[in-house]
Formats: C-alpha cells, structure tokens, sequence
C-alpha cells in the first residue's frame, strides 16, 4: 500500500499543479488575440475568438475539479503511506478522476469541436479531423484513466486497508 500511496502523492501532485497551470494560462488566452497577425487567406471563415472562449470557458469549469480530484489523491496517498485506512479516499478519487475524463471529453466535443469545425470545412476535411479528435480523446482517456483503473482494480484486491 506504501508504493500506491507515493504513486497516489505525486499523481495528485501533478493533478494540482496541471490544474493550476491550466486555469493561469487559459485566463490570459484570450487576451493574446490583440498579439496575434492578421488572418490569413486559410484563416478565413474560422473564428479564432469563438474558439479562444470556447476552450476558456471549457478550462474554467473543469480544471478546478482537477484540483479538487489531485487533492483527494494527494490526501489518499498521505493516509496510505501513513498506513491507515485510505481506500475511500483512493477510490473515490479514481471514480472522480475517471468522471472527470468524460466530462473533459463531453465539454470538447460540444463545445471546441463546434468552434474548430468552421475552421477545417473550408479544406473539405471537417468530418475526418472530427474523427482524428475523437480518436486522440479515446487514446487520451486510454493513457489518463490507466492509473484510476488499476488503482480500483488494486484496491478491490486489497483486504487489509
């Protein structure tokens, strides 16, 4: 239980400061417009500023939830490394983590996939970039929800915390 307490400790470490990081740099995106050179002759028909609120608002709403599941991670590690019982907090901060993952993935697709799709139909290729997108969020969650899986699958098997 010590091993998965040191993984759970760093895992909502990161969970932290990604948050963090996350909401810091969303906050001045849209700010950064003003920055940006003239739309070129590809860029029209695309709405870079719809797109900049779309992730923005998109951040705003999930990237606090992902610090409060680090925190809940961070919280179950202490308390495993500590040696007391902390398969609540493991658990529910997998269960969170993996709802959270498909909340990230139902705000992108209603929400940035719409602002991206003005973007690719002018090249004629919007339903295949939908595709790849799609794709990338299936292989994300692959990757993002491996450790919340095993840890509920491990903590299933454990009896003694």
């Amino acid at each position: 239980m010590k091993a998965v307490g040191i993984i759970s400790i760093i895992y909502g470490t990161l969970g932290i400061l990604y948050g963090l990081a996350s909401l810091i740099m969303v906050s001045f995106t849209v700010n950064f417009l003003g920055f940006m050179p003239e739309y070129d002759a590809y860029m029209q028909g695309f709405d870079m500023e719809a797109y900049m609120w779309a992730i923005q608002g998109m951040m705003k709403i999930i990237m606090p939830l992902m610090i409060v599941v680090g925190g809940i991670y961070l919280w179950g590690g202490i308390v495993a490394v500590k040696k007391l019982a902390a398969v609540f907090h493991l658990r529910l901060a997998a269960i969170l983590n993996i709802a959270w993952y498909c909340l990230y993935i139902y705000m992108f697709v209603t929400r940035v996939m719409p602002s991206l799709d003005s973007f690719f139909y002018g090249y004629g290729f919007s339903e295949m970039m939908n595709m790849v997108m799609i794709v990338a969020l299936v292989f994300g969650g692959i990757f993002y929800c491996g450790y919340p899986i095993f840890l509920l699958i491990w903590l299933k098997k454990e009896r003694n915390y």
